[in-house]
């Protein structure tokens, strides 16, 4: 699993600066990897993230015979489901850029459950990262904590090839990032749409998008 990664040095100064080197090369990938590094840096941010389940991933959810999937917010989550796809809009609960590689940790707070006739899993405390990888150039991973076992899985990849970034004074906004499966989120589609781990989906299917904004607090 791959994930972006972009170099950010403690001597920046200045709001332009800050976001550009910190905001801008954080969330947009220019440098090749660096060593993981112990401490993190945590400035002050609001933002909400949309993740968007759609296309023919959710043509092949809702036509396997597990019936009509449904989402079900959880916490400040706001969820809207059409026969086109389920769009999960997550409130932006904090931000840190670990000192030395500018790599990123975009925590969330909120959550949803999907359901229907075969599956049902709740997932919450998403996050956004390439926290300690080995390639961080071109994707971040988005992990969740799966409700009731407390165990945090990789349920899909947001890859940058084709996304749009704006930095606008303290606002920065990422668009258009594709979403792909993993592994452990192909069970999860797997099971939804058969009741179990093996069937349509593979790791790297594209199964829908998502787009990001932080606004940095103070800066």
């Amino acid at each position: 699993m791959s994930r972006h990664a972009a170099s950010t040095r403690k001597g920046i100064r200045g709001r332009t600066a800050v976001l550009a080197g910190v905001a801008g090369a954080a969330l947009v990938a220019a440098a090749t990897m660096a060593p993981a590094y112990a401490t993190v840096t945590s400035p002050s941010v609001r933002g909400a993230t949309t993740i968007t389940l759609g296309g023919k991933a959710i043509t092949t959810l809702q036509s396997n015979g597990c019936g009509p999937l449904t989402a079900t917010v959880l916490g400040d989550a706001a969820a809207v489901t059409t026969p086109k796809g389920v769009k999960l809009i997550l409130k932006v609960s904090g931000l840190d850029i670990q000192d030395g590689s500018g790599a990123i940790r975009l925590k969330h707070s909120g959550g949803v459950t999907l359901e229907n006739s075969c599956y049902t899993i709740s997932l919450t405390g998403f996050r956004i990262t390439n926290f300690g990888t080995v390639n961080e150039t071109s994707d971040f991973d988005l992990n969740a904590l799966v409700k009731g076992t407390g165990v945090r899985e990789v349920v899909g990849t947001l890859d940058l090839s084709a996304a749009q970034i704006t930095v606008t004074g303290s606002t920065v906004r990422v668009n258009q990032m594709n979403l792909l499966a993993s592994d452990d989120g192909a069970k999860i589609l797997n099971q939804l749409a058969l009741g179990t781990d093996t069937g349509p989906f593979a790791s790297g299917d594209k199964v829908g998008f998502a787009k990001t904004k932080v606004t940095f607090i103070g800066l």
